[in-house]
């Protein structure tokens, strides 16, 4: 068995997912639960929304449930930019596991997320050149990496393939690349504490198995499409769609801060026709000034 515990809801689903992927039998649990041996048991502890004391105090509860379990190894789903209290928890994790190392692989490149020599980019951008830093929660004001992680001086090491360095209880593994993540899939083992991102995840899991051909399948109708990013790329995308009529509805950012209604019941009955209507609908955040 494999046992997974993400800081998100979004990250365990991304990973259930991958792990259908490839015929596993997943489940996947929100907080602390009664969990269950399965192929894959996913775990959204929600940390990341948390404050640090609470978000220590729930990993270390649910690690601990899992690891009862007695899995292979226990994944870490970090955000792939290191947002949340990543190496706080990483390190409650080691010690409840008695790992006496920690390797983290949070790039994404099939995303074009990468680390080179220490920095992290989105595409070709250092990523604190990007919409990263203005995260309301955990805004990235640095580029390299274990500055991103609050990582003090000698705590985590950057491991270079092909290059040997100075081993500390905690690396960040760098990846420009596919291949590089394939690469340190097949390096370490599972007598590492083994953390990251999507990518690194699924070269782990290509180790041991094959991918099923999907089934195909109809979707049902109508369609309710959810974009919670401010994103350039998701903006501009948005304002293509709002070429076309009623498909699109917006969400102010200061409302969503400010009170979770953030529709009139008229206006909620104005979306409602139009999916009736259309048959779909993108909800997305900002206003029309923003996303043209």
């Amino acid at each position: 068995m494999i046992a997974v515990i993400a800081d998100d809801f979004t990250g365990a689903a991304e990973l259930a997912g991958i792990s259908l992927r490839y015929g596993l039998q997943v489940k996947l649990y929100t907080g602390i639960s009664v969990y269950e041996a399965c192929d894959v048991c996913i775990v959204s502890s929600d940390s990341r929304s948390m404050r640090k004391s609470d978000s220590l105090e729930v990993t270390r509860n649910i690690v601990t449930a899992l690891n009862e379990l007695s899995p292979s190894f226990i994944y870490k789903k970090t955000d792939s930019v290191l947002r949340g209290y990543v190496l706080d928890e990483i390190n409650v994790q080691m010690q409840i596991t008695r790992k006496q190392r920690a390797v983290i692989l949070p790039a994404n490149p099939s995303l074009g997320r990468k680390i080179i020599s220490g920095k992290y980019y989105i595409g070709d951008q250092l990523i604190a050149d990007t919409n990263f830093s203005k995260d309301p929660e955990f805004p990235v004001k640095s580029s390299l990496v274990t500055e991103m992680l609050g990582a003090g001086k000698d705590e985590v090491s950057i491991l270079t393939r092909g290059l040997k360095t100075d081993q500390l209880p905690v690396s960040i593994a760098e990846a420009a690349s596919t291949e590089d993540v394939e690469y340190w899939a097949k390096q370490l083992d599972h007598s590492f504490l083994l953390a990251g991102a999507a990518d690194f995840f699924e070269k782990l899991l290509e180790n041991s198995f094959r991918e099923v051909p999907a089934n195909k399948t109809s979707l049902l109708s109508p369609h309710l499409y959810v974009c919670g990013t401010t994103a350039t790329s998701s903006r501009e995308v948005i304002g293509e769609i709002m070429q076309q009529p009623d498909l699109v509805a917006l969400l102010q950012e200061h409302d969503l801060v400010q009170k979770q209604q953030s529709f009139s019941n008229a206006q909620l009955d104005h979306i409602k026709n139009n999916v009736a209507a259309r048959g779909k609908l993108l909800l997305a955040i900002g206003n029309a000034g923003t996303l043209t």
